[in-house]
């Protein structure tokens, strides 16, 4: 529910938590970079309303970042602090981007019921939401605390909206929630340490045109690009994954372009598209053990960035360890 906007959707946090001297640079060299600057691309902005859409608050996020020692960032004393900036803007009718409420995402469960929490960073602002997936207003159910869902039957759309105590209201954000049941490991008769690697190098704009004979095969200890690869290309990372325990796990792509991962049958991450690097995430339950794993990804060309995560039961989110994968 947000602009189209060049380079995808950035978020406060991202921007927030945006570093101008680049981890790889060598310290001799950290005095060169002097400041940081935001660009505001405006092919598809005819107003000077959506401008400030666009810009606010991510500028105040930025201020932050290039003003603060990275040690002593906090984003949650932002939060707060940004509280009182949100008056300023109101004062000086800025029509900024008014974020919709935090706590909601796609959800499974192994249980019947599930409850929800959630929360806005404004003062005397109004969370609204309904549970039928119609869009909500100022007449649907009032948000006054965590609620539960019951999940037994069906699959539950949650939709919510953030409306601040001048009038603005936030674009609905919605999340679903079902119970799901555990996906039965598989038996390899053997498994080597890896992922075989097809390479593909034609132009693609969506992983699912990915097919056929590929240019090469290799073998990938990890979730990785590969040193040298043609402008425009297309990947098949396929095997085994092994997880340690019975529960619901995350599976995360960052990419530029686009990626998808699967497990088994069933597509668990959709980052399809040409993009800039953007995250996304799914959740599948699966049974201790080994399940069938692919990743597909394509370079339109440009820039290009590949990273896969992983969390779950006791688990917190890391790059996919090379132990968990085989083939």
């Amino acid at each position: 529910n947000e602009p189209l906007a060049i380079g995808g959707f950035t978020t406060i946090e991202k921007v927030y938590h945006y570093e101008p001297i680049p981890a790889e640079l060598e310290e001799d060299y950290h005095q060169y970079v002097l400041g940081a600057q935001a660009n505001v691309w405006t092919e598809y902005i005819r107003t000077s309303d959506h401008v400030e859409y666009m810009v606010y608050p991510r500028a105040l996020a930025l201020a932050e970042t290039v003003w603060s020692n990275p040690e002593n960032k906090d984003w949650e004393r932002f939060q707060e602090k940004l509280k009182y900036q949100y008056h300023l803007l109101d004062a000086r009718d800025v029509n900024y981007h008014v974020a919709p409420p935090a706590g909601l995402k796609q959800g499974l469960t192994l249980s019947d019921e599930i409850e929800l929490s959630l929360s806005t960073p404004y003062e005397g602002a109004k969370i609204f939401y309904t549970t039928d997936g119609s869009d909500p207003d100022a007449s649907s159910t009032e948000y006054t605390g965590p609620f539960t869902i019951n999940l037994a039957e069906d699959e539950v759309q949650v939709n919510a909206v953030t409306i601040t105590s001048t009038g603005k209201a936030s674009p609905v954000v919605n999340g679903s929630y079902k119970k799901s049941a555990l996906v039965e490991s598989v038996k390899p008769l053997k498994v080597d340490a890896g992922l075989q690697v097809l390479m593909y190098q034609k132009a693609y704009s969506t992983v699912t045109r990915i097919e056929g004979e590929p240019n090469s095969t290799y073998i990938a200890s990890k979730v990785a690009l590969p040193e040298n690869q043609p402008d425009q290309f297309g990947l098949i990372f396929q095997g085994f994954i092994n997880v340690p325990a019975d529960g619901i796990y995350t599976f995360y792509t960052t990419s530029d372009d686009g990626s998808a991962i699967s497990i088994g049958d069933q597509l668990v991450v959709n980052n399809d598209g040409p993009h800039g690097a953007e995250e996304r995430m799914g959740e599948i339950a699966l049974k201790a053990g080994y399940h069938p794993f692919q990743l597909r990804y394509f370079e339109g060309g440009g820039g290009e960035s590949l990273k896969a995560h992983i969390s779950g039961p006791n688990m917190a989110k890391q790059e996919i360890p090379s132990e968990m994968l085989g083939y």
